[in-house]
């Protein structure tokens, strides 16, 4: 019945969004958000380690060259670690956060569009059921069959969003 109904009404319901759940992608771009504090977090704890090893080294071991040699060469290990590590998580945690808060963006853009067709085509039936002649069949038939069309469209929409 709902293929007929939507087929003499002229509206597609392949023509509606994939469902999207949006909530989902608030998580993950609050997870991102998190997974970029504490990125920063452990940069700036990984540099702090890298200035102790150095205070370290100039502290305890100043007339030993070997030594100081040997904690200079971790230190530097720990300093290219951490320009490493900076550049990888802010540079992808970024990247993946603008694209998805881009992908949002579109995503409610359609669905809003969708909900306005959709709108738009419940008041035209809306309309064109309140103006058909009740004293002629035909007409009142279309406007039933029109206001029957959007009213399967919606259900089937909210039924593929679940």
């Amino acid at each position: 019945m709902t293929t007929s109904v939507l087929s003499q009404s002229h509206i597609n319901v392949a023509s509606c969004p994939d469902a999207i759940v949006f909530t989902e992608a608030i998580k993950i771009l609050k997870h991102i958000s998190a997974m970029t504090e504490f990125s920063r977090n452990y940069i700036t704890t990984f540099n702090k380690l890298t200035v102790s090893v150095n205070q370290l080294c100039d502290e305890s071991f100043a007339g030993n060259a070997l030594t100081q040699s040997t904690f200079h060469a971790l230190s530097d290990a720990y300093e290219h670690t951490v320009n490493l590590s900076k550049a990888y998580h802010e540079q992808s945690n970024i990247t993946v956060y603008n694209k998805l808060t881009s992908f949002i963006k579109t995503k409610v853009h359609e669905a809003r569009t969708h909900f306005d067709a959709m709108s738009a085509s419940m008041d035209e039936a809306l309309a064109k059921n309140a103006s058909a002649s009740r004293t002629k069949p035909g007409e009142a038939a279309e406007g039933r069959n029109a206001l029957t069309a959007v009213v399967y469209c919606i259900l089937a929409q909210n039924l593929f969003d679940m």
